[in-house]
């Protein structure tokens, strides 16, 4: 069981200092940091919230990361196994060698922040010879897997305590639904509505998140152990 991380403090700076200090002080700091750049925050300067950046994190906030580290090594894995497979070619090879490569650094800020909320996860180990088949059932596995990826963020953002956290989840979120609906329009994927792992076009003004038990009864088919 993952320690409780510490309150998070009131008042002057130097409490906020020091609760940073005991997240791990300037590396925890960092790896916030580190994250929101990963995710795409321009705006955010090398000093632009650096005291604020892990204020409201708690126990839970851990379990959310490495949930979500477990996704992208997941994720990162499959891309791998498809392009060391041999079985795509064109732009589907180009979107594996991409994709995976985004998916490898989601899992290596996750990693850091993990790290620094008290640890990070393992990989685990994966198997997807099930589907290393043929082209049409491999494309297929993959764009579910970031359909899922998209809505276990989704999932998990009302539960997260800190708003730096959050708001670098949802910019994987973003990220994650930008490759399924890439992935969906190349496999030819037309939409089905109440069918939220298929199709590039909306069920409706708003996408459905799925739960940890929903995502993980998908992507525990691909974990050994």
């Amino acid at each position: 069981m993952t320690e409780p991380a510490p309150a998070q403090p009131q008042g002057d700076p130097s409490s906020r200092r020091r609760f940073l200090r005991s997240l791990g002080g300037a590396g925890a700091v960092g790896a916030f940091g580190a994250l929101a750049s990963a995710c795409g925050g321009e705006e955010q300067g090398p000093a632009a919230g650096r005291e604020s950046v892990a204020e409201g994190a708690v126990a839970g906030d851990l379990d959310i990361v490495n949930y979500a580290l477990t996704l992208e090594f997941l994720e990162a894995d499959l891309y791998d196994a498809a392009v060391e497979s041999g079985l795509l070619s064109g732009r589907a090879l180009e979107y594996a060698r991409e994709f995976g490569e985004t998916e490898r650094e989601h899992a290596s800020v996750l990693t850091t922040v993990a790290s620094q909320l008290g640890g990070a996860v393992d990989a685990p180990r994966t198997d997807f010879s099930a589907v290393l088949t043929d082209p049409d059932t491999l494309l297929s596995v993959i764009a579910d897997l970031e359909n899922v990826g998209a809505a276990a963020y989704l999932g998990q953002a009302p539960r997260v305590q800190s708003r730096q956290i959050l708001a670098s989840a949802l910019a994987i979120h973003t990220v994650e639904a930008r490759h399924a609906a890439a992935l969906n329009e190349l496999i030819g994927r037309g939409f089905q509505a109440n069918a939220p792992l298929r199709g590039s076009v909306p069920t409706g003004a708003f996408a459905r998140p799925m739960s940890m038990g929903e995502v993980l009864s998908i992507a525990g088919r691909y974990i050994v152990s």
